[in-house]
């Protein structure tokens, strides 16, 4: 009888432990995985754009990798939006830069629960260099101030 009575703690210890751990997991997932900013920019042919700027790091300046990414529309999405980019994208580009590389060019995805002007906005990626190393996750853009003068 002693014994089958710890048995029984055991298993619902690790039940419960488990289960903690479970949603303390997803709750990271959910996080955003990247600091982000976003601003005002001007498609190539003078439209009006959106720039995300991802870093691995709160500090900009000490970051040691960037993901720039421009999108060639105006920036108002009411409802979720995703973006194919590729190398002969016309919607937009996505580069990749660390600290002391030079730029190179990512494809794949981005997308957006929504973006409106003055709200932060949230979104997730999923990149792939020429070389096949993937860059993903998921960010909270905040917006900064800039006079992109197009058109």
């Amino acid at each position: 009888m002693h014994l089958s009575i710890r048995a029984v703690l055991l298993t619902l210890f690790l039940t419960v432990s488990c289960q903690s751990n479970l949603a303390k997991s997803e709750a990271r997932q959910h996080r955003p995985n990247w600091n982000a900013e976003i601003r005002h920019d001007c498609a190539p042919w003078d439209g009006s754009a959106f720039r995300i700027t991802l870093t691995d790091s709160n500090d900009q300046k000490s970051s040691t990798t960037t993901i720039d990414v421009a999108i060639w529309q105006a920036p108002a999405f009411n409802e979720p939006v995703s973006f194919t980019l590729t190398e002969s994208s016309r919607i937009g580009r996505v580069r990749f830069v660390t600290q002391f590389g030079t730029p190179s060019v990512l494809t794949g995805q981005i997308g957006f629960k929504r973006v409106k002007e003055s709200e932060p906005v949230e979104g997730n990626f999923d990149f792939v260099t020429k070389q096949g190393d993937r860059k993903q996750g998921t960010f909270r853009a905040i917006w900064k101030p800039n006079s992109a003068l197009c058109g």
